[in-house]
């Protein structure tokens, strides 16, 4: 049941990823994103108030991403810098000021994801834009599902035995 499940979860991720990844490779045109740069201005102004010096590190990427969105970046490459900024908090040295720099990455991201929404409105093919939000919505989902730590460890192992499924599946507890 479990190396069914694992198999069965890698190839709906590689579908939904192909579903985006194809729309992101098609769709021609430079991304125009006021909201994302003005959210971005907005973080900046409140992180350099809090504590500009332990917030440096986030303070200049966040202007690094306002850089890159300013100089009329394709869609494809705008995706790998959200990509890169998502990922900033995997640094260890930043785990102090995670909680306050994740606040300020996300309210970033609602902004990019409505500027991203309407550039594939305007520039993409008829329905790119319904396809790509199915798609992220499905995979914040499946993020989502491994925040249940026995879910979790039994996709990590792949070889949990049919007693720890069924407990996983029949549990008693609702978060099961």
């Amino acid at each position: 049941v479990s190396a069914d499940l694992v198999k069965r979860r890698g190839a709906q991720l590689d579908r939904l990823t192909g579903v985006k990844d194809r729309i992101i490779q098609g769709t021609q045109g430079r991304v125009d994103a006021p909201q994302a740069v003005k959210a971005i201005d907005e973080q900046i102004a409140k992180l350099t108030g809090d504590n500009a010096e332990a917030f440096a590190p986030v303070i200049a990427k966040l202007q690094n991403f306002r850089d890159a969105l300013t100089s009329g970046k394709t869609f494809a490459q705008v995706e790998v810098n959200r990509k890169l900024l998502g990922e900033l908090f995997a640094d260890q040295s930043l785990a102090s000021i995670k909680g306050e720099g994740q606040k300020a990455i996300n309210a970033i991201f609602a902004a990019l994801r409505d500027d991203m929404a309407q550039f594939l409105a305007r520039n993409g093919k008829p329905g790119d834009a319904a396809k790509c939000k199915g798609a992220n919505d499905r995979l914040s989902a499946m993020v989502g599902e491994l925040d249940s730590a026995a879910f979790k460890n039994m996709v990590g192992k792949a070889d949990t035995t049919p007693e720890a499924v069924a407990n996983l599946i029949f549990g008693k507890t609702p978060s099961d």
